[in-house]
Formats: structure tokens, C-alpha cells, sequence
């Protein structure tokens, strides 16, 4: 069984330095696959971090709750 990844992109420097970023990926493997195409499309110092997460990838997709501030 797979489940939901998450790729977490952080900015590390300028005006929007330590604000985050994520972008669902429905395997490990598919998010580390993406973090160099990721990453090449971003002009400022940034970290990318893969987490996995408890929910199935077979289930529904994962949607941010809206009464939790981003």
C-alpha cells in the first residue's frame, strides 16, 4: 500500500523567508522523483523536504481544512 506524500517547500531567504509550501504526491518515490524539477523552477534559496503521510493514496485526496489559517 502507498500513501500520500507531501512536498514541503520552504523558502529560506528575502521577503518570503520561512513561509511554506506544499504540493501532494501519491508516493515517496514520486515526490523524490519531482524535488530536482521542483527545485529548478525556483529563483530563491529554498529547502525541499518529502513527508509521508498516514492516508492512503488509494483513498480520496487529502484537502486542506479551511478553518485551519495557512
Amino acid at each position: 500500500m502507498t500513501y500520500w506524500t507531501i512536498l514541503l517547500i520552504t523558502a529560506l531567504s528575502g521577503p518570503m523567508d520561512g513561509s511554506q509550501s506544499y504540493v501532494l504526491y501519491p508516493s515517496l518515490a514520486d515526490c523524490e522523483r519531482a524535488t530536482l524539477a521542483v527545485s529548478e523552477t525556483l529563483a530563491y534559496d529554498h529547502a525541499l523536504d518529502c513527508l509521508p503521510t498516514d492516508t492512503a493514496s488509494g483513498s480520496i485526496r487529502p484537502k486542506a481544512n479551511p478553518w485551519v489559517q495557512q
